[in-house]
């Protein structure tokens, strides 16, 4: 009996890409272009049923960027991350997501009050040289009991947007459509 496990490993690597996905993966890709273009953020939000494809097309839009490398000099260690991948803490707070955006830049200094986190994920974002940010799971905001945690993260992503100058990728399903449009 012939072993087929390579070839089975490659067909599961395969991405079936249907024109929805393909539109989606080229409405981010011109976002990012946008932004370095004009200088002025134009973000995306993805909506999709679970399991459509909004984490694999933010995975295969990080994997056409150069991976993350490091580099020292007389400041110490620099970190250079092109993209960045984050999703949402379940119940989440100005703080949580703030302490998520730190653990996702690989940043361990999570003491502090949700000001200083967030000021520190803008700091870390401007010194790893961030093109890009990916904000997945944002359904986890669509609690109505916590009407009050939505507005202060979306607002929060809006500062982050206005701070950092560049674009930001939203992902979640159908709930969080009325957030936005």
């Amino acid at each position: 009996m012939t072993d087929i496990t390579a070839q089975l490993k490659c067909f599961e690597s395969q991405v079936i890409n249907y024109r929805s996905y393909n539109l989606a993966y080229m409405t981010v890709m011109r976002s990012i272009q946008a932004t370095q273009m004009r200088r002025i953020p134009s973000c995306v939000v993805l909506v999709g049923i679970s399991g459509c494809g909004k984490t694999t097309l933010a995975n295969q839009v990080i994997s056409a960027y150069p991976p993350q490398s490091s580099t020292e000099d007389d400041r110490g260690v620099r970190n250079r991350r092109p993209t960045m991948y984050c999703g949402l803490p379940t119940k989440a707070t100005i703080k949580s997501f703030a302490k998520a955006l730190l653990e996702s830049l690989e940043f361990e200094a999570y003491s502090g009050d949700a000001f200083d986190l967030t000021m520190r994920a803008i700091r870390q974002i401007h010194l790893q040289n961030v093109e890009v940010v990916f904000l997945d799971e944002f359904q986890m905001l669509a609690d109505k009991k916590a009407e009050q945690a939505r507005i202060d993260v979306i607002n929060c992503v809006a500062r982050l947007v206005d701070r950092t100058g560049i674009p930001f990728v939203i992902l979640g399903t159908p709930e969080i459509e009325g957030f936005f449009y």
